[in-house]
């Protein structure tokens, strides 16, 4: 399998979920339309704004502190060497070595300080997207951004929010903007099982799950990453391909007007539902 030159991404697979019919017509480049497309859009570039900040910032606190224990143990290392030298060897050469030991420890602390204040940021920053949320009791889980993936396997590229790294296995995470409703929308776990697709595929690592995020403040869905769910995306990129490659038609796959009226290409759609 696979979509040569027709690559499909996840925010595609989002897309085609939703509505397959709008998803063509926008990939025939007909644009979005609507309010809610701004107020969307600008919501999306809150979220990824606070979250590249606070990788940045994890990034900084994580480094400041791996160089106060380098800096510290410096310090510890240099005294006692001034400390046997002193009372064994030559006075000066200690008393020199005690006095640079200081000088280490006043550098520790500048770095003790900075990442002190650092790793504050990151909790006042933790507390605006509330992120805890979609952690575990281990405490060796951590978060990391990752670059974009591709599969050239089935011709799929994507890239989550985050993910969250264990020792033995990743979990993709997606972060939405709008309300958190009682179950996830379909169209949201066919692109969160992508992602789960490309973290498994391409860092060769256990995925038992993803996440999804709603809004700001609100607590997560889990998407579980098994077989089912790997066969129903196959399935749908071999839709898309066909499609793409003009061997099937794209069509409205639902009956909802409600959904038709609140479509953001409802205007260039053929099969629009009027209520």
């Amino acid at each position: 399998m696979g979509l040569e030159g027709h690559p499909v991404s996840a925010s595609d697979l989002e897309r085609y979920g939703y509505c397959p019919l709008s998803w063509k017509l926008h990939k025939d480049g007909i644009d979005a339309e609507g309010k809610g497309i701004v107020d969307g859009t600008k919501k999306k570039r809150e979220v990824r704004n606070i979250l590249q900040n606070l990788f940045n910032q994890e990034n900084y606190s994580d480094s400041t502190y791996q160089n106060f224990n380098s800096v510290i143990k410096v310090a510890i290392v240099t005294n006692l060497i001034g400390i046997f030298f002193l009372l064994f060897r030559d006075s000066l050469v200690g008393y020199f070595l005690i006095s640079l030991s200081f000088i280490w420890l006043i550098v520790a602390s500048l770095y003790l300080y900075f990442f002190l204040y650092s790793h504050e940021t990151v909790d006042e920053m933790k507390s605006k997207l509330d992120v805890e949320n979609d952690k575990s009791n281990n405490s060796n889980e951590r978060r990391i951004s990752t670059p974009k993936l591709f599969s050239n396997s089935v011709g799929l590229c994507g890239k989550p929010a985050y993910v969250l790294e264990n020792n033995e296995e990743m979990i993709p995470v997606d972060v939405k903007s709008g309300r958190k409703p009682e179950a996830p929308f379909f169209n949201h776990v066919l692109q969160n099982a992508a992602y789960c697709f490309l973290v498994e595929e391409q860092l060769k690592t256990k995925v038992p799950h993803g996440i999804i995020r709603y809004g700001m403040k609100e607590n997560s869905h889990t998407v579980t990453w098994d077989e089912d769910l790997k066969n129903l995306l196959m399935e749908k990129i071999s839709e898309m391909e066909k499609i793409l490659n003009g061997d099937k038609e794209a069509h409205r796959n639902h009956n909802r007007p409600g959904k038709c009226k609140n479509c953001s290409r409802k205007e260039a759609c053929p099969e629009r539902l009027d209520n």
